[in-house]
């Protein structure tokens, strides 16, 4: 039986009907959302860190092992590098390999004097001529003072109205105690030619310091 086009229509319009219906809306609920894939942009991806390269040392490689000195006038415990040279009666010593010439230009070393009232440890102990450049507080556990970052100026000035010569970049950390009534006051310096070089000597300053022991 042959329809009309009209017939026709309806009956196509009624099929479209029936295939929406049977489709579901996804359904959203409020503060909910549906996870997306993320692809992390070039911006939020962290760069790259170059590795820690560690400077040499001034003997080229950090000692393997230490001395033990101790100083039994003033009770004083402490380790330096094995192997680095006393520089002549000095409580101080430098790298191997330096001559007489150039022994006291790079150095680690300790000296203390007795404070009397109203001395005070820079006056006394702090070389001089020298301007400070750095100072901070610190504390050692048998005592605490301040440490010192220098240069050091030749006695001579080069000439009147002239600013002397630098001799030297020096570390110097100073600490007081009471002892038998009165106070001693201690330096722990290093002492170099630049400030690389003082850098570079500074962690042998340190471990003298960390391994200090004072009796009482």
């Amino acid at each position: 039986m042959k329809r009309s086009a009209p017939c026709v229509a309806i009956m196509c319009l009624a099929l479209v009907f029936s295939i929406s219906a049977c489709v579901a809306e996804p359904t959203v609920t409020p503060g909910h959302h549906t996870p997306t894939a993320y692809a992390p942009s070039p911006a939020d991806t962290p760069p790259a860190t170059s590795p820690i390269v560690t400077e040499p040392t001034p003997t080229g490689q950090e000692p393997l092992s230490y001395q033990t000195i101790k100083i039994e006038e003033i009770g004083l415990t402490f380790e330096v590098p094995d192997g680095w040279q006393r520089v002549d009666s000095e409580w101080s010593w430098a790298p191997p390999g330096r001559g007489a010439q150039d022994i006291q230009e790079l150095l680690i070393g300790v000296h203390w004097a007795s404070l009397a009232p109203p001395q005070e440890a820079e006056a006394v102990l702090l070389p001089g001529p020298s301007q400070i450049i750095d100072s901070a507080p610190i504390d050692v556990g048998w005592g605490s003072g301040r440490s010192f970052q220098l240069e050091v100026y030749e006695s001579t000035p080069a000439g009147e109205g002239t600013k002397p010569a630098i001799a030297s970049f020096e570390t110097h950390v100073l600490i007081v105690v009471t002892s038998n009534g009165g106070r001693l006051g201690f330096d722990f310096y290093a002492r170099a030619q630049d400030l690389e070089q003082l850098s570079d000597i500074e962690p042998f300053l340190w471990h003298m310091l960390d391994s200090s022991i004072l009796e009482e």
